[in-house]
């Protein structure tokens, strides 16, 4: 089976230069398999996920008991 790569700097399109630079950062290099692509929209899914719960944390704090 082919194994399919992608340069870190092509999903510049798609992400922002300081989301490009971080995922470099943490991968330490500059190609990226396509399970590391999917690890990337993974790890993004829970930051955003976790974002949202925060940020409803702050707008309605009485629905959350701490």
């Amino acid at each position: 089976m082919n194994n399919v790569y992608i340069k870190v700097e092509d999903l510049g399109c798609v992400l922002y230069d300081r989301d490009v630079y971080f995922i470099k950062k943490r991968y330490n290099k500059d190609i990226l398999s396509i399970e590391d692509v999917l690890n990337v929209i993974t790890d993004y899914s829970f930051t955003i996920k976790n974002l949202e719960e925060e940020l409803d944390r702050y707008r309605h704090p009485e629905n959350y008991m701490d």
